[in-house]
């Protein structure tokens, strides 16, 4: 159980293609851009409008430290019913980061710069998806948004709340 209002829950699945938010303030906008994007789910592929650029997640590590992890090229869509991570598009992204997971019976742990660990249980309603409590990554969100036009700053606005 959470006490603070300032993280939300993301799910991890190793097999996810991309990063994913619904959060708009965990974008950097400034690298943002829209696109159209494909989505297969279980009920079928659809296609929707989906705001591209740079996530940002603040993460404790498992010795209690925060980290800020950037995972490029991320999508935010508004009506996502959850965050989620995938480790396979954070590594590819990550840059020489060392970026990595394990996954076992127990959970999944994560790994990154030099020696940083994260270990996640399983979520109890899907048993083979992890979860991590993450927080905003950006202190001020509001200013990254001076490279969108006004139309799209108030689409993305109004999309995530």
């Amino acid at each position: 159980v959470a006490f603070d209002s300032d993280s939300s829950l993301a799910r991890i699945d190793c097999c996810a293609t991309a990063c994913i938010t619904n959060d708009i303030r965990d974008i950097d906008i400034t690298s943002a851009r829209w696109v159209k994007l494909q989505v297969k789910t279980v009920e079928g592929t659809s296609i929707i409008r989906a705001l591209k650029g740079n996530l940002r997640w603040k993460i404790h590590d498992d010795d209690g430290r925060a980290h800020v992890v950037e995972v490029r090229e991320s999508y935010f869509i508004a009506n996502a019913s959850t965050k989620l991570l995938s480790p396979q598009h954070w590594a590819q992204v990550a840059e020489g980061d060392n970026v990595r997971c394990l996954v076992d019976k127990f959970g999944i742990k994560l790994f990154w710069g030099n020696g940083y660990s994260k270990t996640c249980d399983f979520d109890k309603e899907s048993e083979n998806v992890g979860s991590l409590r993450v927080g905003i990554g950006y202190e001020s969100s509001g200013k990254h948004f001076d490279k969108l036009s006004h139309r799209d700053v108030i689409l993305a606005r109004w999309l995530s709340s």
